[in-house]
């Protein structure tokens, strides 16, 4: 089982901008995670 579970993650700035859409995964002990992107 992972330490960290992420389902279904969406990230909506207006109607039209859906940077981060429909995302799952899991985060185990000792890994590290990060979305970058534009500013």
């Amino acid at each position: 089982m992972a330490k960290l579970e992420l389902h279904n993650l969406q990230k909506q700035y207006n109607p039209k901008t859906i940077p981060i859409k429909d995302i799952s995964l899991g985060v185990e002990d000792g890994e590290f995670l990060t979305f970058i992107g534009p500013s």
